[in-house]
């Protein structure tokens, strides 16, 4: 009973991330449970197909198209009728390469109109965005992704910027910052997190970070911290500033007179800490 159970959990997270990846090929809803469907059984005509999932013929035949134009299925004839059963699943893999292979001229493609772009669209007017939840507050952070070769200041509280985001995210973020060349000096508030185990909070060439701390905040766990949850974070003409507390909220201020006001703040408190 219990490997029924398992081998039943393996198959239903099985389909799930192959849902997961026919989607991220533009399927729709529909071509997706066809082609599903046809992958459990030898082969299916229309009729079969509407009544196993309960929608219109007419809309299996639109969709049997769209799968027949990406090669995922095959028609064939039985006894005067037409059936059509799943194509190797290797031609999926093909259409990963191909838009694969698109995503990346049109990411070599839009690189070069992004300059023009950020141009066209620069205002003297302030903009402000704002998020909230977890997926906010990493939406956030990512936004600071887009400033390449760059240097950034950032004030946050280590710790709790650590339990609200985890360490994999945070490890991921620091790596895709290094890889963008953005150089950061960071003011930390609260305990310092050993780095031994947290390595993507060292300072040092490899990490293009300085570190300094606010007075108080620089023991280890278990010393009193500031207890400030709100951080920011400084880069080109942005800051973003998010909430660790149960407010949970972020928001990003798009203005160079806001940036500049910043940046000067955090220096002068950067050359008065040690």
């Amino acid at each position: 009973m219990h490997e029924t159970n398992a081998g039943n959990s393996i198959l239903n997270d099985s389909n799930e991330q192959l849902e997961e990846v026919l989607t991220s090929l533009d399927l729709p809803p529909i071509s997706r449970k066809i082609y599903m469907r046809l992958l459990g059984n030898k082969s299916l005509n229309a009729r079969m197909l509407a009544e196993a999932l309960d929608i219109p013929r007419p809309s299996v035949y639109d969709h049997i198209r769209i799968l027949q134009n990406k090669n995922l299925i095959i028609p064939k004839k039985q006894d005067g009728k037409l059936f059509f059963s799943a194509n190797d699943p290797h031609h999926i893999q093909s259409l990963i390469d191909l838009q694969e292979a698109k995503y990346k001229e049109m990411k070599k493609v839009f690189g070069n109109l992004l300059p023009r772009l950020k141009t066209d669209v620069r205002s003297v007017d302030p903009k402000i965005q704002f998020f909230s939840g977890i997926e906010g507050v990493k939406s956030v952070q990512n936004d600071i992704l887009w400033c390449k070769d760059t240097e950034t200041y950032t004030m946050w509280p280590t710790q709790a910027m650590l339990d609200l985001l985890g360490p994999e995210y945070l490890a991921w973020h620091n790596k895709r910052r290094v890889e963008q060349n953005i150089s950061v000096k960071v003011i930390r508030q609260g305990p310092v997190i050993d780095g031994l185990i947290h390595s993507f909070f060292q300072e040092g060439e490899e990490t293009l970070r300085t570190v300094k701390y606010l007075a108080g905040s620089e023991a280890i766990s278990g010393s009193e911290t500031t207890g400030i949850s709100m951080s920011y974070w400084i880069y080109g003409d942005k800051v973003a500033f998010f909430d660790s507390s149960d407010e949970l909220y972020g928001f990003i201020v798009h203005s160079n007179a806001f940036s500049n006001l910043m940046t000067m703040q955090f220096n002068i408190l950067w050359g008065i800490l040690k």
